[in-house]
């Protein structure tokens, strides 16, 4: 089966089926054999993409406790999506699995299509209770390194895995399920995809937290699953795999070409400020369109093509490290300018301009620019 060296460090994944991509994301002492019920489920209709965390079931667990942590994590997750040769896909996980689909989303937004949370939480936003959750974590590090994986314990996911060593999984708890801080649960405001939050009706630790979640989540979809524990999934296969089909149907068409659609169009909008192309930004721009020019002033459209008609005053504009940011139907794309002046000189500036898929076509909204 495939994997992707990450520094030396093996990271094992499947791949199965065809469709939009589903990155699934198990929970702490468990492995990617805990989603074969939904490999089953979905493989017909979806891409379904599994994979091991580091210390987990057939990747790598590196003896550097220095290679454990959130951001290798989600670095992991991007590599798989790279490997696969997915732009963005739709991200779930479950427990340590949801946690890490949150903290992915917030490094790249842009890669992610829709979230699947199950009976996970976003952390704490008191450092008193992080203190308190890591002190558990380290407890079960501590009972891995002196009672083996037989004695590692653990719900119904976690005896579907198996693991290359216990100190593999101690590493991984504490650089991968210690909270350092209060970002994920300060950005769940600032969730800009269709959310699905799923518990089980007995995972009494994370029933709070998926109340918590599924108030804060910009209209997210809360599941509660009768007669489930921790592992939904499995307690309760055919109520899970319904509520994720139900969200799954419901999605907006993935639009696999917009990152090339929005560079094409962010190209021509280069193109027609150097050349003061008025016609073509009359069909690029929206009609609520506005931009902050270099000077201060604020302008709508119609003032905006009037002084895109006037002599071009600069010459050799070119652009760099242009970033494409797509948040469903809104996309930000920032770069950086080099131009030349009408005396010769060489001078940079940036720019942020901001777009918005209408009827099916992407328009920019706002455009602000500094030289």
């Amino acid at each position: 089966m495939p994997t992707i060296d990450r520094d030396e460090v093996t990271i094992y994944y499947e791949v199965h089926g065809a469709g939009p991509a589903v990155l699934l994301s198990h929970g702490y002492g468990a492995a990617c054999r805990m989603w074969d019920g939904q490999i089953a489920a979905f493989a017909d209709r979806y891409r379904v993409i599994v994979w091991d965390m580091r210390g987990h079931g057939e990747s790598a667990d590196p003896r550097d406790p220095e290679l454990y942590s959130q951001e290798l994590t989600v670095g992991d997750m991007a590599a798989v999506l790279d490997a696969c040769g997915e732009e963005r896909a739709i991200v779930g996980g479950l427990s340590l699995g949801g946690v890490m689909s949150l903290a992915f989303n917030l490094a790249h937004p842009e890669r992610v299509r829709a979230l699947m949370l199950f009976d996970t939480g976003p952390g704490f936003r008191n450092p008193e209770a992080r203190r308190q959750w890591n002190e558990r974590a380290e407890a079960r590090a501590r009972d891995l390194e002196a009672k083996g994986l037989a004695e590692s314990g653990g719900g119904a996911e976690t005896r579907l895995g198996r693991h290359r060593s216990a100190r593999g999984l101690a590493r991984a708890a504490r650089g991968m399920l210690t909270q350092q801080d209060s970002r994920l649960i300060d950005a769940l405001p600032h969730i800009a995809v269709p959310t699905l939050v799923l518990v089980g009706s007995e995972d009494k630790h994370f029933l709070a937290a998926a109340d918590y979640m599924a108030g804060k989540i910009p209209g997210a979809k809360k599941i509660v699953i009768p007669g489930a524990g921790h592992a939904a999934n499995l307690d309760q296969p055919a109520a899970f795999n319904q509520a994720v089909d139900e969200f799954l149907a419901v999605l907006p068409a993935a639009s696999s070409g917009d990152p090339e659609t929005l560079l094409a169009l962010n190209r021509d909008y280069i193109h027609s400020v150097q050349h003061g192309d008025v016609k073509r930004f009359g069909e690029i721009l929206a009609e609520d369109f506005l931009c902050s020019n270099p000077d201060g002033s604020l302008v709508g459209k119609p003032a905006f093509l009037e002084q895109t008609a006037k002599p071009v005053t600069i010459s050799g504009l070119t652009i760099e490290d242009v970033k494409v940011r797509i948040l469903r139907d809104v996309a930000i794309i920032h770069a950086r300018t080099s131009y030349q002046t009408a005396a010769g000189e060489q001078r940079h500036g940036r720019y942020t301009d901001v777009w918005a898929r209408r009827g099916g076509r992407w328009l920019a909204v706002s455009a602000h620019v500094t030289r």
